[in-house]
């Protein structure tokens, strides 16, 4: 990633200087950072192996009207820093966010429903837009067979953060949860839900009014009709 993300910045007199990947989630505990998460970083997923696996008893009919469960995850991790025409270091940050969504059928067993997911690259700012496209546009081309990766901005002020990697870090958690967004969009607009098969979300997911483009995905018409 960064011998590609170079030679772009070279071009345009930007220095970049790399580092060892790290991972913020594991390392910084921000405002961003849930106080229960405590990740192992040697391994590439999380796991939570039982010694001893029991079987539980399912009833003949679940009794709740929640049938979907919706998540969010997020990963960033900071790849190196660059001098601003100030003189300032502002970090280079690189996330991975995704929302999936699982339902349950009448026989107790969970499928997946529906998965998104998208990587980014945020850089600060700083950058002037010229610049800025011309490292977007050559990047995001080169990084198209290898993986799908967006080059983002992001605003550094520092009468809200206290540190420029904490900007970054929320516009990326911003992006994590309009994949959130996009998830219950497509749900409301194919009628899945309804007040028989509803959504439970983890986290404390803000719908924001600034966030939803159209809010009567709140409001489907089959579940009018039903109340």
């Amino acid at each position: 990633m960064g011998g590609l993300l170079r030679k772009y910045m070279e071009k345009k007199n930007i220095t970049l200087f790399e580092q060892n990947r790290v991972n913020l989630d594991s390392y910084f505990f921000e405002p961003f950072q849930e106080i229960s998460e405590n990740y192992d970083t040697s391994k590439v997923f999380e796991t939570d192996r039982i010694g001893t696996k029991k079987k539980l008893a399912l009833l003949p009919h679940p009794l709740t009207n929640f049938a979907y469960f919706m998540d969010g995850s997020r990963k960033v991790y900071k790849i190196g820093d660059i001098i601003t025409p100030e003189n300032r270091f502002m970090p280079v940050v690189a996330g991975q966010v995704c929302a999936g969504c699982c339902f349950r059928d009448e026989d107790g067993q969970m499928h997946k429903h529906m998965l998104e997911k998208q990587n980014y690259l945020m850089l600060s700012d700083t950058i002037n837009e010229e610049d800025f496209e011309y490292i977007k546009q050559g990047y995001e081309r080169d990084m198209k067979e290898r993986l799908s990766l967006k080059v983002k901005k992001y605003r550094f002020d520092k009468l809200k953060e206290d540190k420029p990697v904490n900007a970054a870090i929320a516009v990326i958690q911003s992006f994590m949860h309009d994949l959130e967004l996009t998830i219950l969009n497509k749900m409301v607009l194919s009628n899945t839900l309804s007040p028989e098969a509803m959504l439970v979300l983890d986290g404390a997911l803000q719908f924001l009014p600034s966030k939803i483009k159209n809010p009567d995905i709140f409001y489907s018409n089959e579940c009018l009709q039903k109340f």
